[in-house]
């Protein structure tokens, strides 16, 4: 469960993510984590940080963002759970 996965948590399980919407999330390092990795590709950083796409970019992955904490909520397969650091 989301309790027992962050009361368990070290340190350095605990990482840094952009994927998911686009700024800084801190995240516990799963086995999906590390197949997706950790930082967005080339194509994305630039959209990022390009002043006109900037918004537009960061709206769509937070939509996305939303929908897989939505299905992590409820599914126990999907092992992706925010964390505070």
């Amino acid at each position: 469960s989301y309790k027992d996965a962050i009361v368990t948590a070290t340190g350095e399980e605990i990482v840094w993510t952009n994927k998911l919407a686009g700024t800084n999330s801190s995240v516990i390092k799963t086995e999906q984590i590390s197949a997706g990795g950790l930082r967005v590709n080339a194509v994305v950083a630039w959209l990022l940080r390009n002043r006109y796409t900037k918004t537009l970019t960061r709206t769509l992955m937070l939509k996305k963002a939303m929908e897989t904490y939505k299905k992590a909520a409820f599914d126990e397969s999907v092992e992706i759970r925010q964390a505070g650091k």
